[in-house]
């Protein structure tokens, strides 16, 4: 069959035309071709009878007398006009009453037929029946077919949504994703196949990873179940572990997020991105004041609001660290001590960085280090209030030392060569892939004589360097070495091999 409008090749049973959309009527218009046929029928009918009924001249023409002549000399029509078939019937019955029984079953029955063929029309222009063929036609396997026939289905009843939901499916089997993504958009606002829409729709963004998408959508989505099914992909602000206030002891605040992902934030009330602080522990509030916020971005990249809280800390800090000896310039190594304040603990850096409650604690006397180095030292107490930060410098240059830094290195990989702990000065050592090294970093005083602190470093198969437990002396003034050990009080002892 060829479209009426464009003349494109149309398929058995397809409701549309595929080039211009033309609707193709199911059932054709029967009614001009059914009054011609029962015009026709009927006329026969009328002369056969009445050729029967009036008996023919010697001419072979039939004869009409009386009244009959009279009637049938004068048309009963105008000679311009197309005769009616009703009328005409009408006047036929009037001169011929012998004949009426049998015309009028020949009505009924040609009434009945266009009756039974404007039924049948009628059934089929319905969603029921559409529904059925579309359903058909998918257990056929002829989707496209199944979705002509839903749509027709649906240009009778539009609020039918189960007609979509097939539909949908119809495209999905075909690979028309798009098609179908835009029915369960639709579907979703419909409460009796929201969650199988949803789920399907996010299947389908998931095969595409469309995973943005994903969380555009839980964003807007207004139903909680959906959201909690799907919490994976929604960016909720961050949640404070405290709330806004004043406080008379410091607080560790703990910022979370509903799912994977990073959080980031600023303590000066600015809006945060991804250039700013990333959260990875809480945040100690010690005295003063904060504005904190905060802004979650989960793996899909979708960023939260921004959460944010003020928050005031009166909490008394304690004293300072008190540090001995004083910084200064030193030719002869003595120990750091620091003065721990009763409850406190007390941490500390020497990389020039500043120190807080994750920095190195200090535990026992340090060992001065050669050349200089800066030391900074901070107290907590009980309640994790911060004290002021004490900053001390120390210059250690020993006068005029027989054996230098350098050389008591290589008295310590050749001592530990000889010794059989190192297969070679280069550090290779028995079962270990990896190489140790040795540096002279600090110097101690022991019994009155001065001796190089010697640290020992394993660098494993990938590069990295690690500093271990093990350390050794050497003697300034004679270049023995020696093992070490270490008091209570963290001073170091010496040890003959």
């Amino acid at each position: 069959m060829k479209c009426p409008v464009c003349g494109n090749e149309i398929k058995e049973e397809q409701l549309y035309c595929e080039s211009c959309g033309y609707e193709i009527r199911i059932v054709p218009d029967f009614e001009p071709e059914l009054d011609t046929n029962i015009r026709e029928t009927m006329t026969e009918v009328v002369n056969e009878f009445v050729s029967e009924e009036q008996p023919a001249d010697e001419d072979g023409k039939q004869s009409v007398s009386g009244d009959d002549a009279l009637e049938e000399d004068v048309p009963w029509y105008a000679a311009d006009e197309r005769p009616s078939l009703l009328l005409g019937i009408f006047h036929f019955l009037k001169k011929r009453k012998k004949m009426s029984l049998i015309l009028l079953f020949l009505l009924v029955v040609a009434v009945g037929l266009t009756v039974m063929l404007g039924m049948q029309r009628a059934a089929k222009q319905t969603y029921s029946y559409q529904y059925e063929q579309g359903v058909s036609a998918a257990g056929r396997g002829d989707y496209e077919q199944a979705i002509a026939c839903m749509r027709q289905a649906l240009h009778y009843d539009n609020q039918q949504a189960e007609a979509r939901m097939l539909m949908a499916g119809y495209y999905e089997k075909l690979g028309e994703l798009q098609d179908a993504s835009e029915i369960y958009l639709d579907l979703i606002s419909y409460e009796e196949y929201r969650v199988e829409a949803y789920e399907r729709l996010v299947a389908i963004y998931e095969s595409e990873e469309r995973y943005l998408e994903i969380c555009n959508l839980m964003e807007r989505c207004e139903y909680e179940e959906i959201r909690t099914d799907y919490n994976q992909y929604l960016a909720e602000e961050p949640i404070f572990s405290i709330a806004d206030g004043v406080y008379e002891d410091a607080q560790l605040l703990k910022i979370s997020a509903n799912t994977n992902g990073i959080i980031y934030y600023t303590l000066d009330g600015t809006t945060p991105d991804e250039a700013d602080l990333v959260y990875t522990s809480p945040i100690l509030l010690e005295s003063g004041e904060y504005r904190i916020q905060a802004v979650f971005i989960n793996e899909f990249g979708m960023m939260s609001k921004v959460h944010g809280g003020e928050f005031e800390i009166e909490a008394e800090p304690p004293n300072e660290p008190i540090v001995t000896p004083d910084g200064g310039d030193y030719t002869v190594p003595e120990y750091i001590s620091v003065e721990v304040p009763q409850g406190g603990t007390v941490y500390y850096t020497s990389d020039g960085t500043m120190p807080d409650s994750n920095s190195t604690p200090y535990t026992r006397d340090i060992c001065m280090p050669l050349g200089a180095t800066l030391y900074r030292f901070i107290s907590y107490n009980e309640d994790h209030v911060a004290s002021n930060i004490t900053q001390v410098e120390y210059h250690l240059n020993l006068d005029n030392p027989p054996y230098s830094p350098y050389q008591a290195l290589l008295i310590t990989t050749s001592g530990l060569t000889d010794r059989g702990i190192l297969l070679a000065m280069t550090g290779e050592v028995a079962g270990a892939k990896g190489t140790y090294s040795y540096e002279a970093q600090a110097a101690f005083v022991y019994q009155g004589e001065i001796y190089y602190l010697v640290s020992e470093y394993y660098t494993d198969e990938s590069g990295s360097r690690y500093q271990s437990q093990t350390k050794y002396a050497v003697s300034v003034v004679y270049g023995r070495l020696y093992q070490t050990a270490q008091d209570a009080d963290g001073h170091y002892t010496v040890i003959d091999f």
